[in-house]
């Protein structure tokens, strides 16, 4: 058995959920047996500091500012070796959000180890716009109608900049550095 197969894994997933209210408490989501999945936001978890090795955001931008979303996960991240991966989507038109990110990461005390970019696939939004379509109901169901119609309309937004402009898919991978001491 490798070290990789003997090591135990927790994963936690956070959705923010944004209701005509406002932002939801948090609340548990059915999942699978070995995952903790929650709607709400992180500053709402009670989650201890350095309890977490990775944090990953998949074509997210929180609802609360972007600074103080980043500075919690810098608090709940290893001190020394916690990485931070975050996905999206550069629109054309002057919104480049991985500039947007890579400076709320550095303020938070991220070292940048990479910014990779490439030409966003449409297809790939056509796919995922075509399986939540036909998912729609439960998709629905599962994320409830505003999330859902917030979530199909987002993706059609990016298929149809993809198709008609340069719009560059990105992912950023940040390592949390340990705060030094001051003399």
């Amino acid at each position: 058995m490798t070290h990789q197969e003997s090591k135990e894994f927790q994963v936690v997933g956070v959705r923010e959920g944004m209701g005509s209210a406002g932002p939801q408490r948090p609340q548990p989501v059915p999942a699978a047996a070995d995952l903790d999945f929650t709607v709400g936001h992180l500053d709402e978890l009670d989650l201890p500091a350095a309890s977490f090795d990775v944090v990953v955001a998949l074509d997210f931008w929180p609802s609360t500012p972007l600074p103080v979303a980043v500075r919690d996960w810098r608090r709940v991240l290893e001190p020394e070796t916690g990485i931070a991966i975050v996905t999206g989507t550069d629109l054309p038109g002057g919104h480049r959000a991985s500039r947007q990110w890579t400076s709320a990461l550095t303020a938070a005390g991220f070292t940048i180890e990479t910014v990779a970019k490439a030409p966003a696939d449409s297809g790939h939004y056509a796919a995922l716009a075509g399986m939540a379509r036909l998912g729609g109901e439960r998709l629905r169901a599962a994320l409830g109608p505003g999330m859902a119609d917030s979530y199909l309309a987002h993706v059609q937004r990016l298929h149809g900049t993809t198709q008609q402009a340069s719009a560059e898919c990105f992912e950023i991978v940040a390592h949390a550095k340990a705060a030094r001491s001051s003399p």
